[in-house]
Formats: structure tokens, sequence, C-alpha cells
């Protein structure tokens, strides 16, 4: 705890907003930055001022410099931590707004991908009926095939036969019989060959389809994944500058971190412990803070209940 707290003395309100300014020039954040311009020239005219004063103090002498100066300071000082405390306030008020924007962005990513989520199971279906209907179509030819075999095997036995105890006549009428039976295969084959076109036709549409619908969920995949881990990025900055001024909550999810994004909850909780001291109620405001805020997940299927960051 001592450490935090040297930590946080030598944390300067310049250092802050130069680092403040930093992640908003990274991450694009231009909203922020009228704000943050403000604060800054706020801090600077309040530097300006404590170096008027003394410059003001050094004219001073005779037996009054020692009361003037100790009354210039004192109202230098009172200045100084009224301007600080407003600029604190800023920058709690900043931290907050982050907060609240990542919040809003990682909603946004999980309804992303739930909608991904949903075209991908499209998808899937397409593609099983395709699959479906290339088998039914191999079905289809094969039984064609087979029963043209069997057709002509039956048409030359009864040829063989009839040749055998057949008239002139009959022979005659048998072969007028046969061209038409021809003519009307010819017919048969002609509608199977465009039955077929109309199949393949129809395959090579769905298959147009199912390529262009999986190339757009791809797509969309690799755009939800780049953008999740710049949401990642932007966690861990804030959790590293969080941590370093005692934030509970930037705490608890460096904790998460580093165990992979998955543990006890009661590791969890033993883990803040150690270094929240003196406050054991912050640990549970602070886990349950970040439920509401769906940052993670208690899992509570199993006897030992579960930390998930959804991160």
């Amino acid at each position: 705890m001592r450490d935090l707290n040297s930590r946080r003395k030598e944390i300067t309100t310049e250092t802050m907003i130069e680092e403040i300014l930093r992640l908003i020039k990274t991450y694009g954040l231009d909203e922020f930055t009228p704000m943050i311009q403000t604060i800054q020239l706020q801090y600077k005219n309040i530097q300006d001022q404590i170096s008027l004063y003394k410059e003001q103090l050094h004219r001073y002498e005779g037996d009054g410099r020692q009361a003037v100066i100790a009354q210039k300071r004192a109202k230098v000082m009172q200045s100084f931590k009224e301007e600080e405390s407003m600029i604190q306030s800023e920058i709690h008020s900043y931290e907050q707004t982050i907060a609240t924007y990542i919040r809003k962005q990682l909603a946004t990513l999980r309804q992303e991908q739930e909608s991904l989520e949903r075209e991908l199971a499209s998808v899937q279906s397409v593609l099983s009926r395709y699959e479906d209907l290339q088998k039914q179509n191999q079905r289809l030819v094969d039984a064609i095939a087979s029963e043209k075999d069997k057709l002509n095997a039956l048409r030359e036995e009864r040829r063989r036969t009839l040749d055998n105890v057949l008239t002139d006549d009959e022979a005659t009428e048998l072969e007028k019989k046969r061209a038409e039976l021809d003519a009307s295969e010819r017919d048969e084959a002609a509608l199977m060959v465009e039955l077929e076109g109309l199949l393949k036709g129809k395959d090579t549409s769905l298959s147009l389809n199912s390529s262009l619908q999986s190339e757009d969920v791809e797509t969309q995949i690799k755009r939800l994944e780049k953008r999740h881990l710049l949401m990642r990025h932007v966690c861990e900055e804030y959790v590293t500058e969080g941590k370093e001024c005692g934030n509970s909550v930037a705490i608890a999810m460096e904790i998460l971190f580093r165990n992979g994004g998955d543990m006890l909850l009661s590791d969890l909780k033993n883990e803040m412990k150690k270094v929240i001291q003196g406050n054991p109620s912050a640990v549970l405001s602070t886990i349950y803070s970040l439920v509401g805020n769906q940052i993670i997940r208690i899992d509570r299927s199993t006897k030992e209940q579960r930390v998930i960051c959804l991160v």
C-alpha cells in the first residue's frame, strides 16, 4: 500500500495530462481533445501565476517581508490546491467517460458477433442443403443409367425372340413399332439432357450464392477480430494507468488478465484483498460492478464458481 501511494505521488498533473493526450491521439478519440486542452491551459495559468508571485516576493524588503511572504505563500497554496482539485475532478470525469465509451464499444462488438454467428449458421444450412441436393442428383443419374441398361437388355431379348416366330407382315409391323419406340426414346433422351442442364444450372447458382455468403462472413469475422484486438489493447492501457492510481476496477482486471481471463471467484477475491487492504467491501462491489457492466461473467454451473473475462 505504501508503494502504491508513493507511486501515485510521483505522477504529476502535467504527466497525467500528457499521457491522456497520448492515449487520445493513439486511439483517435478526438472528441475528448478540447476538454483536455482546456485542462492543460488552466494548469499552465496556475504555473504562470505561481511564477509571478515568486517574482513579487523577491521585491519585498524590510521588517514586513516575512509576513508578506507568508501571506502570499498561503494565498498561492490555497489557489493552487483549489485549481489542482478542480483538475483532478475533471480528470476523474474523463476516466469515467472513457470507461463508458469502452462499455458501449464492447456491447456493439458483442451484437456484431451474434449477428455474424447467425449469418454463419445460415450459410452452413445452405451448404448442407446444397450437399443433399448433389447426393439426390447423383442418385437420380445412377437410377436413369440403370433403367437404360435394363431397357436395352429387354429390348434385345425381345427382338431375338420375336424374329424367330413372326411372319413377314408381322415383322414389318414390328419394325414400324420399333421406329416409333426409337423416336420416343430419342425424345426421352432429349428431355433427360434438358433436365440435367437445369439441375447443373441450379447447382452452379446455389454454389455461387454460398461462396459469396461465405466470403462476406469471413470478411465480417476478420473485421470483428480486428476491432476486438483494438478494444483489448485499450482496456490493457486503461488497466495499466488505473492500477498505478490504485483503481480497484483496474486491479481486478489486471489480475484476470494475468490469469488468462479465467479463474476461480474465490481466488480473485483473495488476490484483490492482498492489494486492496483495509477495505474488504470494495472487493465485492468492484466484482459485481464489472458483472453489471458486462465486462466479466460469473459461471455458477460448477461447484466452484468461476469468473470469465468477456473482453
